[in-house]
């Protein structure tokens, strides 16, 4: 059993919310098999990772009876470092399982992605279709409750796919399955049920081939009369305002009012529509002068925090003569007060 209570999951983007579900409320009985369909970025990926707790609603909440599997999608899940046989091992440990088990795990895991040898090698290496098929490898080497496919059985060559289809009929006699796919031809063979997700909507149809029918229409341009009877999600009605009452509002003679009050002693004020609106005077900023307390000394004691003084300009002094300097002037003024002394001729 899977139940939505008031699930809403949205994310903003720079035209406002774009929402994955808006305020959905539905449960999906035990043993059903749910087939998931709708257009590209309707966030069917996005509701997968809701249901399997990977990713949390913006509010409300989603309980389960469930063993849910994660996500199987063709992208993620696998760690690029580690080979094959490490991710697959690190699996089995967070699940809890024995050691004596992981051995007889990893063996059917490297024969069930038919990898070989590189199983051994580190992910980054793989290509597509191998990161592919060990992620469903991995996945199909524990038994849960609920398989949460996302688009993971389309890949493969076909002697992969048939595998993959008979390893899935096989475990739809224990378990239950939740799958996207654009695969509607498949969808219609292997689900009871369909859901479909559109533009924050989400639909239930109690059998699939009535799902498909509804979501070929919508895609043509032609949604059925009967597909909001569907409608998991009803969103309230939001409340408009009362145009009358705006206008009733603008044809009532206040004046006219008024003076019925004053024949009873009662007053009215203007409205505050009739009123000047008063201009927003700002007094001109003063000078504050603060008065903090000065540290290590009683709080009684203040000292006022005033401008700095200016500086005062700094006096040239003159430069000062090399001693060499007023020698040499020293003998040359005296060579020439010499010859004022002497005699002509």
């Amino acid at each position: 059993m899977i139940a939505f209570k008031n699930v809403t999951k949205y994310f903003p983007t720079k035209n406002g919310r774009k929402y994955i579900l808006r305020d959905v409320s539905f449960t999906l009985k035990s043993g059903e098999n749910v087939g998931v369909i709708g257009p590209n970025g309707a966030g069917k990926t996005t509701m997968m990772r809701l249901i399997c707790g990977v990713d949390i609603p913006n509010s409300g909440q989603i309980e389960t009876t469930y063993f849910l599997s994660w996500p199987m999608g063709i992208a993620g899940g696998l760690q690029g470092g580690m080979s094959g046989r490490e991710n697959a091992k690190f699996v089995c440990r967070i699940l809890g399982e024995h050691e004596d088990q992981i051995a007889e795990k990893l063996k059917f895991i490297q024969d069930f992605a038919e990898i070989g040898n590189d199983f051994e090698l580190p992910v980054r290496n793989y290509s597509s279709g191998m990161r592919a098929r060990l992620n469903f490898a991995i996945s199909m080497g524990f038994d849960f409750d609920c398989y949460v496919v996302d688009e993971l059985t389309a890949v493969g060559d076909q002697k992969f796919r048939e595998k993959s289809a008979k390893f899935f009929k096989d475990k739809r006699e224990e378990a239950c399955f939740i799958k996207v796919s654009h695969n509607l031809k498949e969808l219609e063979d292997e689900c009871d049920s369909a859901l479909f997700l559109m533009e924050g909507n989400l639909y239930y149809f109690p059998e699939v081939l009535d799902g498909i029918n509804s979501y070929q229409a919508v895609i043509k341009g032609d949604a059925p009369p009967e597909l909001e009877d569907h409608l998991v999600n009803k969103p309230t009605a939001r409340t408009q305002p009362n145009k009358d009452w705006f206008t009733a509002l603008a044809s009532v003679d206040l004046k006219a009012q008024g003076k019925k009050l004053k024949e009873h002693g009662l007053r009215i004020s203007a409205p505050l529509l009739q009123q000047k609106p008063k201009k927003l005077r700002i007094p001109p900023a003063k000078k504050v002068q603060m008065e903090l307390p000065v540290l290590g000394e009683p709080e009684q004691q203040r000292r006022s925090i005033a401008p700095p003084a200016p500086r005062r300009a700094a006096v040239k002094k003159a430069p000062r003569k090399s001693e060499r300097f007023a020698r040499a002037t020293d003998v040359v003024e005296r060579l020439l007060e010499h010859k004022k002394i002497l005699p002509p001729g």
